[in-house]
């Protein structure tokens, strides 16, 4: 692989459904199991609200979390049950490790993700394709999430490359439009066969 006429010095990866796959619904049906409430009720109440967001910006602690969460779906375990469940959501996405172990031999790479300290902190002993990475931005540890501009601003301070030098990838389309407001070239990951075809236009 090397880079064709603008050439590409970074490629930034989202991480759930891009680099690992992710299913949430796992850990609610699980949590159904010691509730009342039905694993679809489960996630609305977990993912998506204003309790996740703080959690994922760091604001509030691991247990703090856990405590909210429990009372909120009406389940009585431990915290150590708790976070086996709600991190054991993970599996690796077929042939990216492969992509990224080729692109670190030519570009700097970088991991750029929205998560919380429970889940990177499993991922992070489960996945050796995390250690590839040359650097890290995780919201919970920059204090804001994607879309928002700030987390995008501190990826590229880290990276000092100019924006078009860049390259993003993500599943969710807002986010990369927000990438390329910012002056990034950006990829949506929709499927890995459709991505390793969008990757040929910036690397062949």
């Amino acid at each position: 692989m090397r880079a064709n006429i603008n050439p590409i010095k970074a490629v930034v990866f989202d991480m759930g459904n891009v680099v690992l796959k992710v299913d949430h619904m796992i850990a609610c049906e699980k949590f159904s199991e010691f509730s009342d409430l039905p694993k679809e009720e489960i996630y609305k109440k977990i993912i998506g609200t204003r309790l996740e967001d703080s959690f994922e910006r760091g604001i509030i602690s691991p247990h703090t979390f856990y405590e909210s969460i429990i009372e909120r779906i009406g389940v009585n375990i431990s915290f150590d049950s708790f976070s086996a469940i709600f991190n054991d959501v993970f599996t690796t996405n077929n042939g990216m490790s492969e992509i990224i172990f080729k692109l670190k031999n030519k570009v700097k790479i970088m991991l750029l993700s929205n998560t919380n300290k429970l889940h990177f902190s499993w991922v992070d002993k489960k996945f050796n394709i995390l250690r590839n990475f040359d650097e890290r931005v995780l919201s919970y540890e920059v204090g804001s999430r994607k879309p928002e501009k700030e987390i995008f601003l501190h990826a590229l301070n880290i990276l000092e490359y100019k924006p078009d030098e860049i390259l993003y990838i993500d599943d969710v389309e807002e986010f990369v439009y927000a990438s390329k407001k910012l002056g990034m070239n950006a990829i949506i990951f929709r499927s890995f066969s459709m991505f390793k075809s969008e990757l040929l236009k910036y690397f062949y």
